[in-house]
């Protein structure tokens, strides 16, 4: 997990590293690559091509929107993982 949640957030790409990161941790950024992370994390049935379109009009890439949203569904998935295994290991 650690080399998949290293090469997301840290490998090569056109998102910095730190937005990479912060949105993986669920630490959205300002602006329509926060909302949209924010959608990807919660609610990610309801991202359309609306939303692709907004952040295209924002100036963010096909390569930038797809590191946002691998980023925010890898944070999200974690997340969820480690709940379960909480309540699954709890004493």
């Amino acid at each position: 997990m650690e080399r998949l949640r290293y090469a997301v957030v840290s490998g090569p790409g056109s998102l910095a590293p730190a937005i990479r990161q912060a949105i993986s941790e669920g630490n959205y950024v300002s602006g329509p690559l926060g909302t949209f992370a924010q959608k990807v994390s919660e609610h990610a049935f309801m991202v359309n091509d609306d939303d692709i379109g907004e952040l295209h009009r924002a100036n963010y890439s096909d390569d930038q929107v797809f590191e946002a949203t691998v980023s925010a569904a890898l944070g999200a998935g974690l997340y969820r993982l480690e709940r379960v295994r909480a309540v699954l290991y709890a004493g």
